[in-house]
């Protein structure tokens, strides 16, 4: 049996006595101390950004793969006389509010309800959509310089991710690196459809397979707030390492970007 958190003693006694194995896995992100830097500058860290729309409907901006950047980045509100970056409106709002102490977290409410109706478009979400309020959080922070390759913060973190496997009855742990976990999926690459590659984090689309080859587009992928997309070909014996996407909203966001690029 395999836990993210820690067994009970009773479950312990009772694994031992049946020759039950028990283990509990951990995610951590390690980077060799090799390669953080020894002078720590402060930033901001922004998140959970939450949009109050029409109908008391609220919109979460995703935070996955790095594509939160791009999204403030590339949201546009807007009303009768000016047309704002989301990213501007966070700014000017913090800057007002700037925080003195380090790692507390705040919240803040961005009130846009008004005689002016505002509006909003978020890139490959959607457009035009009435806005009440943002909500989000941010605190102060200290960050350390990264020595390894220049890579956006999530995919240095994916780089950078191991796994502690502890088992329990004998007490002893195992680290794993995530980028060497042999991933192995039963995937065959077929025209038309969406995949998903778990260790890089993007999503691609099959446009046809040749032969041994596959012609594959990256729809999606992001990097330091830029949107990343790019046509290849691949040899399918690399088609275990994708995983197809089958959720029919996913499905229909990324057809209609793909269709922006033809």
């Amino acid at each position: 049996m395999i836990s993210s958190s820690e067994f009970q003693s009773g479950c312990i006694e009772v694994a031992e006595r049946h020759n039950i194995e028990l283990f509990t896995l951990t995610k951590k992100i390690q980077i060799p101390e090799d390669l953080i830097g020894n002078t720590q500058e402060p930033a901001l860290d922004i998140r959970n950004i939450i949009l109050k729309l029409d109908g008391n409907k609220t919109h979460t901006l995703s935070e996955e793969n790095g594509i939160l950047e791009y999204l403030v980045i590339h949201s546009r509100l807007f009303n009768s006389n000016k047309i704002y970056r989301l990213g501007d409106i966070i700014a000017q709002n913090i800057y007002d509010n700037f925080p003195d102490e380090f790692n507390l977290p705040k919240k803040q409410i961005i009130d846009l309800e008004g005689d002016d109706k505002w509006f909003i478009d978020v890139p490959n979400e959607f457009n035009k959509k009435r806005i009440y309020s943002i909500q989000f959080s941010y605190e102060k922070i200290l960050t350390r310089s990264y020595g390894g390759p220049p890579f956006d913060p999530h995919q240095i973190h994916k780089i950078h991710t191991i796994y502690e496997l502890f088992d329990v009855v004998r007490n002893k742990v195992t680290t794993i690196d995530s980028l060497g976990l042999p991933l192995g999926f039963d995937t065959i690459f077929e025209t038309g459809k969406f995949y998903v590659s778990p260790n890089l984090g993007g999503n691609y689309f099959c446009k046809r397979i040749d032969n041994n080859i596959a012609h594959l587009f990256l729809v999606e992928s992001y990097a330091f707030g830029i949107l990343i997309q790019v046509e290849f070909t691949q040899e399918i014996k690399y088609q275990s390492r994708y995983v197809e996407i089958l959720d029919p909203k996913e499905i229909k966001r990324l057809t209609k970007m793909y269709k922006k690029i033809k």
